[in-house]
């Protein structure tokens, strides 16, 4: 599970970003569990979000100003990955005066590709003899750019 916000840089409804514009930066992931391996069903942390939903802070430093807000869950249970976006619009406020490098900014389409290491396990719920193997990863790597913190 992954949130990006993009600054809209004015009001939302006028933000037209061009196509390949590196605009979405990420302020929250979440993954595997500690202590789980990739192929364990429980150790997903979405599932204890599944049905109560949950609360992501923002950089304290953000600038003020009109997102984007793009929530995002990766399904990696099948092969190819599945990808469920919802995005909404937010109005932040404070005395922030952070904003984002490019280093921490993709687009959308085109920020994952099928070769990224948590984009390529799609699919391992269903490998051969996957209940059965032992030695399966016990790290997931979250795609997508690290996680933009403000400076926090």
């Amino acid at each position: 599970m992954v949130v990006y916000l993009a600054d809209c840089g004015g009001p939302c409804a006028a933000f037209r970003p061009a196509a390949g514009d590196r605009v979405w930066f990420k302020v929250w992931e979440a993954g595997l569990l500690p202590g789980f391996s990739v192929v364990d069903r429980d150790g997903w942390n979405q599932f204890p979000y599944a049905n109560a939903g949950w609360n992501v802070s923002l950089p304290r430093r953000l600038r003020p100003g009109n997102y984007l807000v793009r929530h995002e869950i990766i399904y990696i249970e099948n092969d190819p990955a599945q990808f469920y976006p919802y995005c909404a619009q937010l109005a932040v406020e404070g005395d922030g005066d952070e904003v984002p490098g490019d280093e921490f900014k993709v687009a959308f389409p085109g920020a994952y590709s099928a070769a990224d290491p948590g984009i390529a396990v799609a699919g391992i719920f269903y490998a051969p003899g996957a209940d059965q193997v032992t030695t399966w990863p016990m790290n997931y790597t979250i795609p997508g750019p690290p996680v933009w913190t403000g400076g926090d």
